[in-house]
C-alpha cells in the first residue's frame, strides 16, 4: 500500500512538471534578445526590446574608415561610401585616419569616430622641458656601449 501510494505521488509529481514545462516556455518569449545592442545605438527614444513606429530619421554615424594608397573610403550608417562619392544627399569630400567630411546643400559636416574627445595640445614652458639623451647604436640589444 505504501508502495502504491509512493508511485502516485511521482505520476502525480510527473504530470505536474510536464504541464508546467509549457508555461515556462511560453515565460521566456517575453524576455528580451541577449545579443541586441543596448538601446543607445537603436532609433532615439526607443527602450530595449521595444520598436518605434515613428523613428526620427537617423543621424549618419562613422563606423569605419579605410585609408590606403589606393584607395580612400569610410562606412557611414552600413554603408560604404568611396570618396567623391554620394551618402544621400551628401558627398564625401575628405578622408583623415579619425574623422570624414561630408559636404551638401546645407554646408558641411564632420563626422568624427569619438566626438566627444578633443585633442588638445599642451605647451610646455621651458623649464619642464625633459631632454632625451639619444644612445649610440647596439645599446637596445642589452649591451654595453662604451662613451
Amino acid at each position: 500500500m505504501t508502495q502504491s501510494l509512493f508511485v502516485r505521488g511521482r505520476v502525480f509529481a510527473l504530470i505536474l512538471s510536464l504541464l508546467a514545462v509549457p508555461k515556462a516556455c511560453l515565460a521566456l518569449d517575453n524576455l528580451p534578445d541577449p545579443t541586441r545592442p543596448p538601446s543607445v545605438l537603436g532609433p532615439l527614444g526607443s527602450a530595449f526590446g521595444e520598436e518605434t513606429e515613428k523613428a526620427a530619421p537617423a543621424l549618419p554615424v562613422l563606423q569605419s574608415i579605410m585609408l590606403s594608397a589606393t584607395r580612400k573610403a569610410a562606412v557611414i550608417s552600413g554603408q560604404t561610401v568611396e570618396l567623391g562619392g554620394k551618402f544621400g544627399d551628401l558627398r564625401l569630400v575628405k578622408v583623415l585616419p579619425s574623422e570624414v567630411v561630408l559636404k551638401g546643400e546645407d554646408g558641411v559636416q564632420v563626422l568624427k569616430f569619438f566626438p566627444e574627445v578633443e585633442k588638445k595640445e599642451r605647451i610646455l614652458p621651458p623649464d619642464e622641458i625633459v631632454k632625451v639623451k639619444k644612445r649610440k647604436s647596439g645599446a637596445t640589444t642589452g649591451k654595453k656601449v662604451k662613451s
